[in-house]
């Protein structure tokens, strides 16, 4: 008996063929060595592969599959197939079984960023130091800033730095107005950093108004 037999009776006495997880097998098998298939391109196109074991026995995808956590009780959108490397094979050692965010962090265009040596998706990296906004994630590390400067200038943009003030912290500190405080920084009377759209003031400078600037 020749191995396509082989192959065809296991998947007549496994019982599994009208489920999920045997379309799945059979799909990533055929996006990696059916060329006619839709988005051959993306997978035998590049050279990505199915393993031996699992190319040869369906039962070896589906106890692998049950072993990693996957539920038959969950639809595609809630739990699919994911390539923790998107340029490797599907194999036991490549492979989760993940949800839809996990999915989108290991999309081929996905932006990595580098933090204690290891390389961690842009989002992941948002997510985990509560950065709301992606976008300024993304933008930064196609500008070529390192993790530290990103978390830096987020932090300077949204919280006040130690020892410094906002205008409005500044202008009760000193005893002002806001405006008077704008105008002390256009006339370089007190020292300020500006991140984004705001301008933060050290506490620890001469207080211009003792030198006669309002």
């Amino acid at each position: 008996m020749s191995s396509r037999d082989t192959i065809g009776e296991r998947s007549r006495t496994h019982g599994m063929s009208d489920t999920r997880l045997y379309r799945i097998w059979c799909g990533i098998k055929g996006r990696c060595s059916n060329e006619n298939i839709e988005h051959y391109d993306r997978y035998g196109g590049r050279g990505i592969k199915v393993c031996e074991a699992w190319e040869l026995s369906f039962e070896a995808f589906r106890d692998w599959s049950f072993s990693a956590g996957y539920d038959e009780n969950k639809s595609g959108k809630e739990q699919s197939l994911d390539r923790i490397d998107a340029n490797g094979d599907y194999s036991p050692e490549n492979c989760r079984w993940a949800d839809i965010k996990q999915q989108a962090r290991n999309r081929t265009d996905t932006v990595y960023i580098k933090e204690n040596g290891k390389e961690i998706p842009a989002r992941e990296f948002a997510e985990k130091h509560n950065i709301s906004n992606y976008v300024f994630v993304f933008r930064r590390i196609k500008k070529g800033d390192s993790a530290e400067k990103i978390l830096k200038d987020w932090d300077m943009r949204h919280n006040t730095p130690e020892g410094f003030m906002t205008v409005t912290q500044a202008a009760k500190y000193y005893n002002v107005s806001e405006i008077s405080i704008l105008n002390w920084l256009k006339k370089n009377k007190i020292t300020a950093k500006k991140y984004g759209q705001k301008w933060y003031i050290p506490k620890e400078q001469n207080d211009p108004a003792m030198q006669g600037g309002h």
